[in-house]
């Protein structure tokens, strides 16, 4: 086909300079640099321990370790000491307060008030601790009852603290567990927290499941019947006072009408046998198949006889302004028998052994003083 017979298009007209133009976009960015003060990594990974006595050694050997490097000249060796026992406990309960409250913590640095959303209102101590505040600054508790030191709930130092707690009480029930932690730590939740630990008890469990529910009978005519105090009693136990020599017994002949409480139905005594029940069940959680000596059984009923008589009688709250509860010893020495001792540790050792000797000697003078006075 010639030139001539080619089809014929409009002339279009552009700028030729449009076509080389790159189209350019600018995109702006930008950096946002934020600081987090969450602790991300303990001294030790927690889910590998079960034993917070374990946990605590551990931690003071590696800050002895670090102590020793740092001051070559002063090195410390032998046996563990309780003051680093305790910087140990001061150090996991430093972490996993700056773990969790690390806003509150700041705050408090800051000398500003804790922000709205927190329920807390605490204050750091001398050791740069969260510890509850209240009303109970002039009262005659120990520094550690009236500010206890604040734990979350669900965290696994928590939960080995309650594990820990609830060994010491013999394996009783949440009141105790939560009445022995209260004296020292003021756990978040704290009753829903010790419930959850001791639900998980293997010790726990193993004693206190039933291979089916007894028909409970009903109770004896003395315990629904309104009278006068002591007007039926039941003696099972004698406190141990030390041995008598002699005992003298004044009986008042009242028209008393005895009745022995049979084998069979040991629910006629119900009241004093839950008692024996309380002394039972810790002998078989702790001794299970030991075989114990006298001296060694002894110590044990000791121990025994200290946690029943340390149990709380009235609910234990929540909140740290409400009394503490009361307990079997409070009636008899004015005090829980295994109370925490608010344990302050001294530099020198050798002025501490002074004082205790002094002491010694002090109490000695006022014995025999007494007996002398007596004697007169």
């Amino acid at each position: 086909m010639s030139m001539e017979k080619w089809p014929k298009f409009k002339n279009i007209e552009f700028d030729k300079f449009s076509i080389f133009d790159e189209k350019r976009s600018t995109v702006t960015s930008a950096q946002l640099s934020c600081a987090i003060n969450k602790v991300s990594e303990f001294l030790l990974n927690l889910e590998n321990f079960s034993n917070l006595q374990k946990v605590y050694n551990i931690t003071a050997w590696v800050l002895r370790f670090l102590n020793n490097i740092e001051k070559r000249k002063t090195k410390i060796s032998g046996e563990l000491t309780a003051p680093e026992i305790e910087k140990a406990e001061l150090d996991w309960i430093k972490q996993t307060q700056q773990f969790i409250f690390n806003r509150e913590i700041d705050s408090l640095k800051r000398e500003k008030s804790i922000e709205k959303y927190s329920k807390l209102y605490p204050k750091l101590d001398e050791n740069g601790l969260l510890v509850v505040t209240g009303r109970l600054q002039f009262s005659e508790f120990s520094r550690k009852e009236k500010h206890p030191w604040i734990l979350p709930n669900g965290e696994k130092f928590t939960i080995l603290l309650i594990q820990y707690a609830h060994k010491k009480v013999l394996h009783f029930g949440i009141a105790s567990t939560l009445a022995h932690l209260r004296e020292k730590y003021f756990i978040i939740k704290g009753r829903k927290s010790v419930k959850s630990v001791l639900k998980n008890c293997i010790i726990c469990k193993k004693f206190n499941a039933s291979p089916g529910k007894q028909e409970i009978a009903p109770l004896p005519k003395d315990r629904t019947v309104e009278s006068p105090p002591f007007l039926t009693c039941a003696v099972l136990f004698i406190l141990k006072q030390g041995q008598a020599q002699k005992m003298l017994t004044l009986f008042y002949l009242l028209a008393l009408s005895p009745e022995l409480s049979i084998l069979r139905a040991s629910w006629w005594g119900g009241f004093w046998e839950r008692m024996v029940r309380s002394v039972k069940t810790p002998l078989k959680k702790i001794l299970g198949r030991s075989c114990l000596n006298y001296e060694e059984i002894q110590t044990t009923l000791i121990e025994i006889e200290a946690v029943i008589n340390s149990r709380p009688l009235t609910f234990l709250y929540e909140e740290n302004e409400e009394p503490l509860p009361l307990t079997p010893s409070h009636f008899l020495i004015g005090k829980r028998l295994n109370s925490l001792l608010d344990i302050q540790s001294t530099k020198d050792p050798e002025s501490n052994k002074k004082i205790l000797t002094k002491m010694f000697k002090y109490k000695e003078q006022v014995i025999n003083h007494f007996w002398r006075r007596w004697r007169k």
